[in-house]
């Protein structure tokens, strides 16, 4: 990523350098398949030491909506340290993506939430619509959505009683 990317300048005491996805054997991708989980890395070169640091990544579609956001204090985990210099932090993503065009957008923040570095559509890349071993495809033509989670349903239960009308008083 170079200096002239456009970006939302914050402190800029750490600069986002280099983006990357991979699959799970560790090869570059620009694509996934439907329920296949991928890495980002990200490296970021700090013009000092920074404590307490937020890196952010999200999936949004080409025009900026985010639909999807991990931040490195997700779920109990605590803040980064960068050290002066170059620093990698990589994110595993587990999301199934409906087919269609993303970018990744990436920040770096300071604890209380103030922009040191932020790169909207830092990473270009397609959902397709290939599924993954034991996954489905999108069966229809029309795209609903951008995410597809997990979810758990029950059978149809049939429930005692009268047939409802629909639109009487």
């Amino acid at each position: 990523i170079s200096a002239d990317t456009a970006r939302d300048r914050g402190t800029e005491e750490a600069m986002l350098r280099r983006v990357a996805m991979t699959d799970d054997g560790g090869r570059r991708i620009s694509s996934v398949q439907m329920g296949q989980p991928f890495r980002v890395t990200l490296v970021f070169e700090a013009e000092r030491d920074l404590d307490e640091c937020v890196a952010d990544v999200g999936i949004s579609t080409p025009d900026g909506q985010r639909v999807a956001t991990m931040q490195s204090v997700d779920r109990e985990w605590r803040p980064l340290s960068l050290t002066k210099g170059l620093n990698e932090v990589e994110v595993e993503v587990a999301v199934t993506l409906l087919p269609g065009e993303y970018a990744l957008d990436v920040g770096i923040y300071d604890a209380r939430g103030t922009v040191i570095d932020f790169v909207p559509g830092a990473f270009r890349f397609t959902g397709v619509n290939v599924p993954v071993e034991g996954q489905e495809s999108w069966p229809w033509a029309n795209i609903w959505g951008y995410v597809r989670p997990e979810s758990s349903w029950s059978d149809a239960r049939a429930l005692p009683g009268p047939k409802v009308n629909v639109g009487s008083p």
